[in-house]
Order: C-alpha cells, then structure tokens, then sequence
C-alpha cells in the first residue's frame, strides 16, 4: 500500500526517469562513463544538456539515487516530497529493468532556460513512453530535470 502511495506522489519521476535521464555544476557533472572529463565551455549549451541527460541516466540506471536526485529542480524535487520517496518510487520503477542508455542516443532542442530532451532506452522491457521528449530548465548555471 505504502508503494502505491510513493508511485501517486512520484508520477512526474516516472516521466523524468522514461526518461531516466546529479550533482553540483563541478567537473565531476561533466565526468563520462569512461572516466574522462569533459570541460564545458558553455554551461548552457546543448552539449552540457546532452551530458546532463545522460548522467542522470546512468546514475539512477545505476541507483545513485542521492546523485540523480541531485539533478531535479526544486519544484520536482518538493512535488516528489522527499529523497526517500524517490528511492522507493526509483525502486519500483527499475523492477525487472535493465536500463540500456547510448550517451549519443540524447537528442535536444533548447528554447531559452527550457529544454526538451529524448534519450532512447535500448532495455526490452523499458515502457513505451520513456522515449517522449522530457522537460529540462537552465538555471543556477545548469541544467536540470524539470519534468514533474
């Protein structure tokens, strides 16, 4: 009952993680998968967004849930209540998953401080929507997951 709770609350995570797509706007937010750093120039730019996307992926893929949440605006982070809310819902959502995310595989269009990202989850038994687009927003000089 507790769960079904938790996924009521944690709907807009579900979408942020069909997503699946954190840390402080440091070099280790720019660290990729295979350990190199990328130094963005523009924090702005849609090469950060695409670098953004993919590592909350990979983190909550991974269930890093305390640096995925990270990665969610405030407002996401207050509708979903709390971070123990999003491990539970996170929990629930990877049941049964593999997730399969190609750091290529995110595309972006970038209006202003918004953003609509896509990132393809190659895991069979991903949900057919984790392909939409999801919200993301600029702001404190980074990029973040705005889709609640």
């Amino acid at each position: 009952m507790a769960a079904r709770k938790i996924t009521g609350s944690a709907v807009c995570a579900a979408l942020a993680l069909g997503i699946l797509t954190g840390c402080s706007s440091t070099d280790s937010e720019t660290a990729r998968q295979d350990g190199t750093s990328a130094a963005l120039a523009d924090p702005q730019s849609e090469e950060a967004l695409k670098q953004a996307a993919h590592t909350l992926n990979v983190l909550a893929a991974q269930r890093n849930y305390t640096n995925a949440w990270a990665y969610y605006t405030k407002r996401c982070q207050d509708k979903i209540g709390s971070l123990e809310a999003y491990k539970s819902f996170m929990d629930l959502w990877l049941e049964d998953r593999h997730p399969q995310y190609d750091r290529d595989g995110v595309s972006v269009r970038i209006t202003g401080t918004s953003a609509q990202v896509v990132t393809v989850d190659k895991d069979p038994a991903a949900p057919a929507h984790t392909d939409d687009p999801r919200t993301w927003t600029f702001t404190d000089n980074h990029w973040l997951f705005d889709n609640c």
